[in-house]
């Protein structure tokens, strides 16, 4: 079986700030997280390693095995594209 080639999104779609809005608003003030969320749009595209990511959430490995990918996943001509996921 070939490896998949993933094709990333050029930039963040809005729903992504969505996602981190909620995210920062279960951690944070409204004020705050208003701030925070403005910094996060002005800032640069970062890419990191899956396995960095992983390891700086603290996410175990077992979790991450046993989630359903399929649902973050859409199929383009030249194999799978994933959204950045703030």
């Amino acid at each position: 079986m070939g490896k998949t080639k993933i094709n990333w999104l050029s930039s963040p779609v809005d729903n992504d700030y969505i996602s981190a809005e909620r995210y920062l608003s279960l951690l944070f003030k409204p004020r705050k997280c208003r701030k925070l969320l403005q910094k996060l749009r002005a800032a640069p595209m970062s890419e990191y390693p899956a396995k960095d990511i992983l390891r700086a959430s603290r996410t175990a490995m077992s979790e991450v095995a046993a989630f359903d990918w399929s649902h973050h996943q859409c199929r383009s001509g030249s194999g799978l594209t994933f959204g950045h996921g703030l």
